[in-house]
């Protein structure tokens, strides 16, 4: 089989940010994702949404090398098989779990810099204060422990931290939980200018509604399968949610 990165040249275009062939991901005997192909291009946004257990946060953690998968994966054309979540970020792939993660007894400087502990300190303090043009709310929280943010403060800090090794690919888990409209409109907002810095951004989430219209691709995902891609499929993102969601 062709690598993508073949195909791409071939096309006299880069190779996308992210590709996969038949992967799989099992817990024990169960295949809880089955042999998913996808290709998605640098600077995409993408949801990724489908019911409790469908596989989301499976795929999402596979693809961040908290666990093992089977098939194919490629990097900007070149293939990767992780070990480790440090193996993913070192190659540029940073995940935001749906738990977000936060050290509440740390101050949000301090968790920001977590967010850099592959780069030399300077440069990941760099890196934060850059980062507080683009979350300007968290500039003034700096010196506060993040027990006593609120909800979507935490959000702010949870996704301000992944952005801090400068990262090709960001995994985004149910990143609307818990949060208001207004806080995940803010969100969305933040991510969208990220990605136009050619960051692709995977985001997981149940909430499809505030999906809508603001983002690139939508991607189905129901038993493990992939079986809905606004990218090739001629269905609206209307259509794909009433096909397979309960929705209008």
């Amino acid at each position: 089989m062709a690598r993508p990165a073949d195909l791409q040249r071939a096309a006299g275009s880069p190779p996308p940010r992210v590709s996969a062939k038949g992967l799989s991901v099992f817990h024990g005997a169960l295949e809880a994702v089955r042999a998913v192909d996808v290709d998605i291009a640098r600077g995409t946004t993408v949801g990724l949404v489908g019911s409790n257990g469908s596989g989301k946060t499976t795929l999402l953690s596979a693809l961040a090398g908290r666990i093992p998968f089977r098939g194919d994966l490629w990097l900007d054309g070149q293939p990767v098989r992780f070990g480790s979540p440090r193996d993913a970020l070192a190659r540029g792939i940073c995940m935001c779990p749906a738990n977000r993660g936060i050290f509440f007894r740390m101050t949000v400087r301090e968790n920001l810099l977590l967010g850099g502990y592959t780069l030399p300190w300077r440069e990941a303090a760099g890196r934060v204060e850059d980062l507080l043009d683009r979350f300007p709310g968290l500039r003034s929280r700096l010196n506060v422990v993040a027990g006593q943010l609120s909800g979507g403060e935490r959000q702010q800090v949870a996704l301000a931290r992944a952005f801090v090794s400068r990262p090709g690919v960001v995994l985004l888990d149910e990143p609307s939980r818990g949060l208001s409209p207004a806080a995940t409109a803010q969100l969305l907002d933040t991510v969208r200018e990220m990605a136009r810095d050619g960051i692709t951004i995977i985001i997981a989430d149940q909430a499809i509604d505030w999906l809508h219209q603001r983002i690139d691709r939508l991607l189905v995902v129901a038993n493990g399968h992939l079986v809905g891609d606004s990218a090739v499929s001629t269905d609206t993102f209307e259509e794909l949610c009433a096909k397979y969601f309960d929705l209008p």
